[in-house]
């Protein structure tokens, strides 16, 4: 089934508790890799610069698109994946994606209708031309997934426009954000905490 999204909510409201526990107890938010990712949320992989931060989002985004067993023990769920390419040139990001197609066993066909991808590199766009764009060319097809890499290249320097679109596009889709970490890993969380 076609599930849709809930709107972002605009105002406070205080609810009882007792109406939404127990036999009202609400079902869980649909995962999308088990034990890891539900509908609507994010997940962030962080590390130092050359960590391989970037080949472990393209094999996940794989492993959705066709639905397999991530680092060997989280089952995906086959998903419709948009992986965004803000780093490497269109012909780099291709290979990389065939490269690790290649060493898994994965057949093109076996993700031929769930795989796009959308490259940045060498564009300039401020954060609400990003997301402008990203709902102008995805219009019509339904994502599950959309994959960041990296998001420092989106919002250099500029927490606030990074925070504003992760939340102009919460609730759309999973958001799984690659975030490069080149300064005290404690600091990047903290900030991290900030823009989610």
């Amino acid at each position: 089934t076609d599930e849709q999204h809930e709107e972002p909510a605009t105002k406070l409201r205080i609810v009882r508790e007792c109406e939404h526990t127990g036999r009202a107890t609400p079902a869980p938010t649909p995962t999308i890799i088990d034990g890891l990712l539900r509908r609507g949320h994010k997940l962030l992989i962080t590390g130092p610069s050359k960590a391989s931060k970037t080949w472990l989002l393209y094999g996940l985004g794989l492993k959705l698109a066709t639905g397999g067993l991530w680092l060997d023990r989280h089952q995906c769920k086959r998903s419709r994946v948009l992986l965004v390419n803000t780093e490497l040139d269109e012909n780099s990001h291709h290979r990389r994606v065939d490269w690790i197609r290649r060493q898994w066993g994965i057949e093109v066909d076996e993700y031929a209708d769930t795989l796009d991808s959308v490259s940045l590199r060498g564009l300039q766009l401020d954060a609400r031309e990003f997301v402008d764009q990203l709902d102008k060319i995805t219009a019509g097809r339904r994502y599950d997934a959309v994959l960041l890499d990296s998001v420092y290249k989106l919002f250099p320097g500029d927490e606030n426009s990074a925070q504003d679109v992760l939340e102009d596009m919460d609730g759309r889709v999973p958001l799984i954000i690659e975030i490069k970490i080149h300064e005290n890993p404690a600091e990047v969380c903290a900030k991290a905490d900030e823009l989610i």
